[in-house]
């Protein structure tokens, strides 16, 4: 009886050490005064597991809590009223945070299931706040559903004052980076799928950047990098392999950008300098479109729309505008079609739709208070407009099959219609002006 009991007994204390863990490393060092560390290491089968916290200064606070297989959490922190909360559940994961100066908060937590992540805050200033989650929990009416973060990496840089960084990470693969210098900005990463790569970079004050790739989205690539005061980047990515850049520089420039889901193959890039520009970019259908948007000024806004359905071909549509007050608008849904804008001046106008295949249309405006208008309906047509001068006044229409026209004037207070509908096949228009007070029109039945 007395030998069943023993051997009970080493059974309970064998049990109780392999869920307690093994093999873990605390070290806290001190320096200053009113610091508190506190670290926690354990779990169900947790191994391997090491735990460090360094503080010099003041009011320095850290937690850490691990549970699980080989983890690995650091802080350092050095300064005053600084406070870092690392908690981590799952296998193979890591987080570390370093930071130096005042009133700066670190928080890195990867959820239950979340295993092989990596995440990094590095901060440098006064009052910078970081948060990263790697694993979230779906609610599904009263159930919560753990939705684990597998081999992702999440990095947070920030030097200044009162920058702000959240990346939130599910699924697996996936790479966040932000990077921000200065003052007051403020970036958001959200991450889920497989294969994303996320960056953002902000330099200058209040600066906003949000990324978002979505459930079901894969090997997509966003980038947002903003110099200068209170510009604005937001991009979403719901599809697949496609690229998402914007590059802005200057006072209150705005870029949107969204890439639909089911959607894959898709590019669009958008480069703005000067002041309160407005970009957006919206690409769907079947996707491998190919969109490009460059505004140098102040006041100008561009808009590019793009779709095309099963056994269309893609579309590529560029616009650039140079001055003040310019707007570009192309909406295109077929397949091959091609669109183009350029612009300089002030308060230029310029729009074109296509829809069917095989379309063309160009804009070249240069001048003052220009203004183009170009439509087009199904397959083989081309229409281009080219003005020069101020006040000029292009309206293009097709409406059926093989239709060309094309418009061309240099001077003052020029004005050209041309209409072709659907019964005028393999119809030519050509309008070419010189001089001033011209008005050409031609329709075509």
């Amino acid at each position: 009886m007395r030998t069943i009991l023993f051997a009970s007994v080493a059974l309970i204390a064998l049990c109780n050490a392999a869920l307690a863990g093994s093999n873990n490393d605390a070290y806290i060092l001190q320096v200053g005064a009113d610091n508190t560390a506190e670290q926690t290491q354990g779990g169900l089968i947790s191994t391997g597991n090491s735990a460090s916290a360094f503080q010099a200064g003041k009011g320095n606070s850290a937690t850490q809590e691990q549970s699980g297989i080989t983890n690995t959490g650091s802080s350092y922190q050095f300064g005053r009223d600084n406070s870092v909360q690392q908690k981590q559940s799952g296998l193979l994961n890591n987080a570390i945070a370093g930071q130096a100066g005042k009133g700066n908060r670190a928080e890195q937590t990867q959820a239950h299931l979340s295993s092989g992540n990596l995440a990094t805050i590095g901060q440098v200033g006064t009052g910078n706040t970081a948060t990263q989650t790697q694993g979230i929990e779906a609610k599904i009416g009263f159930l919560k559903i753990p939705v684990p973060s597998v081999a992702s990496t999440a990095t947070i840089v920030q030097v200044g004052k009162g920058n702000g960084a959240e990346q939130t990470q599910s699924g697996i693969g996936n790479s966040a980076v932000g990077m921000q210098f200065g003052k007051d900005n403020t970036a958001s990463q959200t991450q889920a799928g497989s294969g994303n790569d996320a960056a953002a970079l902000q330099v200058g004050y209040k600066n906003d950047a949000t990324q978002t790739q979505a459930e079901k989205s894969k090997d997509n690539t966003a980038s947002a990098k903003q110099f200068g005061v209170k510009n604005t980047a937001s991009q979403t990515q719901e599809g697949s392999d496609s690229d998402a850049s914007i590059l802005q520089v200057g006072y209150k420039n705005g870029a949107a950008q969204k890439q639909k889901e089911n959607s894959k193959d898709n590019t669009a890039s958008a480069k703005q300098f000067g002041a309160k520009n407005t970009a957006s970019q919206t690409q769907g259908g079947v996707g491998g479109h190919e969109a490009s948007i460059l505004q140098v000024g102040y006041g100008n806004d561009a808009a590019q729309t793009q779709s095309n359905g099963k056994g269309e071909k893609a579309n590529t549509a560029s616009t650039k505008q140079f001055g003040k007050g310019n707007t570009a608008s192309q909406n295109q849904n077929g397949g091959d079609l091609e669109a183009a804008i350029l612009q300089g001046g002030s308060s230029n106008w310029a729009k074109q739709t296509q829809t069917g295949t095989g379309n063309e249309a160009s804009i070249l405006q240069v001048g003052l208070n220009n203004h183009a208008d170009q439509t087009q309906g199904k397959s083989g047509n081309f229409a281009s407009a080219k003005q020069f001068g101020a006040g000029n006044t292009a309206m293009q229409s097709q409406y059926g099959t093989s239709g060309e026209l094309y418009a061309f004037q240099v001077g003052k207070g020029n004005t050209a219609t041309q209409t072709q509908d659907a019964s005028a096949s393999s119809s030519v228009a050509t309008a070419v002006q010189f001089g001033r007070g011209n008005t050409a029109k031609q329709t075509q039945r």
